[in-house]
This record gives structure tokens, C-alpha cells and sequence, in this order.
């Protein structure tokens, strides 16, 4: 009897332990999840509240994802032409992994390689990568000015050839929350899927 009760002890503490690690990622409308002293490649530790911006832009990304480099030169432009520290738009990307190759020095080399314009953090615990719900990199999230999740899915809608968008996702997206107009919810994003524990 003492095994039995023993063992059900066991069973129950492991499954609260279980329950526990889940989180929970938001919805749309939601808050965005807070988060501090996220570590960046350019050597500065940042919070939630060094965005204040009427809109901000994170983009859960990674070095070594074929989709995500791809993408990187468009997020260059973006950044360059939609944001600024006294722009409305904040652009923040942020690395789920700590890894070969994506360690915060080779996200320092990646940042200095390609003239990065914009603060990319990582997320060593994967505690906001998983709040926010990412599924791949790279994976867009818009967040309004009361910090309201109202757009997450892809960038775009062609990942391969640049030359062959149709729909600039992100950028109407925010071009709608500065306009006070309503904005597309959700689409898909393409890109590497995000293991992690």
C-alpha cells in the first residue's frame, strides 16, 4: 500500500511539475508579455519599457535559419525607412536559441556582418519566445501602443524571391495601427520551426 500510495505521489508531483513548465502563449488583444534585461548583441540589456513607440515590431528570429536569412535584408529596410528613436515604430529582434551558431557572440558577428539597424536580443530561457507563441523563425508579432497583440504570421508572402510579394503583411499591418484602422489578424508564417524545450 505504501509503494502504491508512493508511486501516486510520484505521479502527481511530476504532473504539477509538467503543468507548471506550460505556458501559456497569448492571443490576440492580449498584453504583450513583459520581459527585462533581455541581453543584445550590441552589448546593452533591454526591457519592455525602452519601446515606447505608438507601435512595436518583434521578430522572434535566428542566424543559422536559410528562411530567416533570407529575410534579413527586409527587415534592414524596414527598419531603416519605418523606424528611429523618435520614430512611432520600434523594430526588435529576438533569438529564442543559445546554440552553435547562435550563441550572443555569433549574433554580435551576425550584427556587425550585416549592419543590423535594430536591437537583437536573445531569449536564453525562452521564457517571451514562448509567451509569445512563436512557431518559427522568423516569426512577426505587432503590438499596438497599449502594448496590444493585433497582428502575428509572416512578413510577407513570398519568402524565396523578394521581387515576387504581393502582400507586404508588416507593413500594412502597421500602416493600418497608425491610422487607427483595423488591421489583418493572423497568416501563416514560413520559415524554420523552433525546438525548444
Amino acid at each position: 500500500m505504501r509503494t502504491l500510495t508512493a508511486a501516486f505521489t510520484v505521479l502527481f508531483l511530476t504532473t504539477a511539475i509538467h503543468a507548471r513548465e506550460k505556458v501559456q502563449a497569448i492571443a490576440l488583444g492580449d498584453s504583450i508579455p513583459a520581459f527585462e534585461k533581455l541581453p543584445c548583441a550590441s552589448g546593452k540589456e533591454i526591457s519592455l519599457k525602452d519601446f515606447p513607440q505608438d507601435v512595436l515590431v518583434v521578430v522572434v528570429t535566428c542566424n543559422e535559419c536559410p528562411v530567416a536569412r533570407a529575410y534579413e535584408q527586409r527587415f534592414v529596410d524596414f527598419s531603416k525607412t519605418r523606424c528611429g528613436p523618435t520614430g512611432k515604430v520600434a523594430f526588435l529582434a529576438v533569438n529564442p536559441y543559445d546554440r552553435e551558431g547562435d550563441t550572443l557572440a555569433d549574433m554580435k558577428k551576425r550584427v556587425e556582418e550585416s549592419n543590423l539597424p535594430f536591437e537583437y536580443a536573445q531569449d536564453k530561457d525562452h521564457l517571451f519566445t514562448k509567451k509569445l507563441g512563436a512557431e518559427k523563425t522568423p516569426h512577426v508579432f505587432v503590438f499596438d501602443k497599449d502594448r496590444k497583440l493585433v497582428y502575428k504570421g509572416a512578413f510577407d508572402d513570398s519568402w524565396l524571391d523578394p521581387s515576387a510579394v504581393k502582400k507586404r503583411y508588416l507593413s500594412d499591418v502597421v500602416d493600418a495601427v497608425l491610422s487607427g484602422k483595423k488591421v489583418p489578424a493572423v497568416t501563416k508564417p514560413e520559415g524554420c520551426p523552433i525546438h525548444i524545450d
